[in-house]
């Protein structure tokens, strides 16, 4: 399937129409540039009014390609559209720690589980960053946490018998 017809497809569920074709020329521009210039020209296509939804998808996409500065600044542009975008500041929190910024990945996913106590994968994340400081009671408490409110999460048990026995505690 060509990248377009596949961005297009994924991009249809947040704007349709006008916006479609807006994403089809940044989707292009994203693919074929090897700077980070996606976000300032979403912004320009959509008269500076780019909704959240739409930067995060550039960063997930950037995500994808590995390009960890560019999605990191998709990401912090979803944020200024929308502070409260739990998805945004999720992914901003995932490729902090992806590109090593740990204190500033802690800092996003502590807002992240401070406005969402009950999503799971945010204790989650937060915990492996925690584990990654080794800052290890709280990546204890933040992967109990996550093992509470989704009891069937296999990365957190891991990760939570992974801080355990770096503890030496295996009862």
């Amino acid at each position: 399937m060509h990248p377009l017809v596949q961005c297009l497809k994924q991009f249809r569920q947040v704007g349709g129409g006008a916006a479609c074709l807006s994403w089809i020329a940044v989707c292009t521009f994203a693919q074929t540039t090897a700077t980070c210039e996606a976000p300032k020209t979403l912004e320009a296509s959509q008269g500076g009014r780019a909704p959240a939804e739409i930067h995060n998808f550039v960063g997930a996409w950037f995500a994808r390609q590995g390009r960890n500065a560019c999605a990191i600044a998709a990401f912090e542009s979803a944020l200024r559209a929308d502070p409260q975008s739990r998805d945004a500041r999720y992914n901003l929190g995932l490729a902090l720690e992806q590109d090593g910024q740990l204190q500033r990945a802690a800092t996003e996913l502590l807002v992240l589980v401070r406005d969402a106590p009950g999503l799971a994968r945010g204790h989650l994340a937060l915990g492996f960053v925690y584990e990654d400081l080794r800052n290890l009671a709280s990546a204890e408490s933040e992967l109990r946490t996550a093992l509470q409110l989704a009891p069937a999460s296999s990365a957190a048990m891991h990760h939570l018998g992974a801080v355990l026995s770096s503890q030496r505690r295996y009862t």
